[in-house]
């Protein structure tokens, strides 16, 4: 679980870090997501800039599958990006 203040980034395998990404939210049992989310890096760390709704929110817990915005690959995991503030600006 993600601490208040934690940023997160999204690392795809083929495309590398700071990609942008599609997370399908669906719940436990579900026939298809509810809900999708479109994110970008933005000081770095991932923000939702949109999202569509398909349907309401059934009961249950929410259950987020991100995407590649890129090559449509499953994204395992977010990562922490709080190390990034610790870092000189490479611009």
């Amino acid at each position: 679980m993600r601490m208040k203040n934690e940023k997160t980034m999204f690392v795809c395998p083929q495309c590398g870090p700071f990609v942008i990404v599609y997370k399908e939210i669906w719940t436990q049992g579900s026939e298809g997501p509810y809900k999708i989310e479109f994110l970008q890096h933005i000081d770095g760390g991932a923000t939702v800039i949109d999202e569509v709704s398909i349907n309401t929110k059934p009961d249950g817990e929410p259950i987020a599958f991100s995407f590649c915005g890129q090559c449509k690959r499953l994204i395992d995991q977010e990562k922490c990006s709080n190390w990034l503030e610790n870092q000189p600006s490479p611009f």
